[in-house]
């Protein structure tokens, strides 16, 4: 096994999956990442955890339309085989997609939220306030709410989207369907999802600046 003294990329590691990243700005910087995904490779041919070259694809961030799209490649078996490039990725289940609009994922969870409400309509001929709280927070929330510090919407009509969910869902109560949104909200208890990413953001906030996310030493 080589060792490098030289840092090419910043790694992440969960469990088994690893994420190279760098920024790149010309063919030394690529240059750079090309070494170390085969710092990467070499270092897990030498403790037998063998990279899947089939599930290792290439994303490039960027707003930019003109972005330089640089070749990246493994050897496996002797054989050089380039890196797939694609324009989304499923990432801890999140689809991060090039643009980091994040409105595939956004659609995706939308959908399966609905679903999850049809389901809810169908197997419950009357859902009481209690109850409605109850199955709502546990199958249908933790959809929309799950990494949204990543991953909240900015745009209007994604915001309007994921709002909608909740308009439709809290009609599901025969007491308070018939009530303004803001109204049945303030009958249920439940804040708007708005409020609740922006809730979220600023805890996230204090915590990073409080030092409780990261290690700096």
């Amino acid at each position: 096994m080589i060792l490098y003294k030289k840092k090419f990329a910043d790694c992440s590691l969960f469990a088994d999956d690893a994420k190279l990243s760098r920024y790149v700005l010309n063919q030394d910087n690529s240059t750079d990442l090309q070494k170390g995904f085969c710092a990467l490779k070499e270092w897990s041919d030498y403790w037998l955890l063998k990279l899947n070259i089939k599930k290792s694809n290439v994303l490039s961030l960027s707003y930019s339309n003109t972005v330089i799209k640089y070749k990246y490649s493994a050897s496996v078996d002797n054989m050089i085989i380039d890196l797939e490039r694609c324009n989304k990725v499923r990432d801890m289940g999140v689809i991060v997609d090039s643009k980091l609009s994040f409105s595939d994922h956004i659609t995706e969870k939308v959908n399966k939220a609905y679903s999850i409400l049809g389901i809810i309509k169908r197997s419950f001929q009357h859902v009481d306030k209690v109850a409605f709280v109850l199955l709502y927070k546990a199958l249908v929330w933790s959809h929309l709410e799950y990494a949204n510090t990543v991953l909240s919407p900015y745009k209007q009509y994604l915001i309007e989207v994921v709002e909608k969910v909740q308009k439709r869902a809290t009609k599901l109560v025969h007491e308070c369907k018939h009530l303004p949104y803001t109204d049945r909200l303030k009958y249920l208890k439940l804040p708007t999802l708005k409020y609740c990413r922006q809730r979220g953001d600023m805890i996230q906030t204090y915590k990073i600046r409080s030092g409780y996310c990261y290690d700096e030493s």
